[in-house]
């Protein structure tokens, strides 16, 4: 198989997010995942003192004592992250599995462009921003009505919290598209 076909399945192209941490930051799933959990860490804890939100104060949640934004921040959003970029190369592995294995007779160009056209469509983009939105904004509303939540804090925490909702629910969006894609 040339260089050439194999650049054009590079489907991570089709993505802004996916390209800049493939091809600029170099990045393969495992290390962007863990790579979330330093910045989430990071960003919490900066977060949480500059706001004056570590410790836990009569009426407010501090940082240290919930629970919820460590799950999340340690694991769930990690593995979301790190399976985002993978289903770019999955689909890409299983078809050189294909044409090594010689059980299909398949024509590369004709599924390389049937591959690239449903990994481009511009719809897959627009509808992950659009619900990214959507739920980022479901979560800036409902947070601060959240008791005995460190988000509730104050203004800080629960725009920190907003804005890694809008980062995740996207690329989860397009782990969405791209696992359906695949299928």
């Amino acid at each position: 198989m040339t260089n050439d076909i194999l650049h054009k399945r590079n489907l991570h192209r089709f993505d802004p997010v996916a390209y800049l941490v493939i091809e600029k930051f170099r990045l393969y799933p495992l290390t962007f995942g863990l790579l979330a959990a330093v910045i989430a860490t990071g960003v919490y804890l900066f977060t949480a003192w500059i706001s004056d939100t570590l410790w836990s104060k009569p009426g407010q949640m501090g940082l240290l004592k919930d629970w919820i934004p460590w799950l999340v921040g340690l694991f769930i959003n990690p593995v979301t992250l790190g399976y985002y970029l993978w289903s770019f190369q999955a689909i890409d592995q299983v078809i050189q599995d294909l044409e090594k294995s010689d059980v299909l007779e398949i024509d590369k160009f004709q599924i390389d462009q049937f591959v690239i056209n449903l990994y481009s469509q511009k719809w897959r983009k627009l509808s992950a921003l659009a619900s990214a939105l959507f739920f980022s904004t479901i979560v800036f509303i409902i947070r601060p009505r959240l008791e005995e939540s460190w988000t509730s804090s104050s203004f800080l925490p629960g725009l920190t919290i907003t804005i890694a909702t809008f980062a995740v629910v996207y690329m989860g969006s397009i782990l969405v598209f791209n696992l359906i894609t695949n299928i």
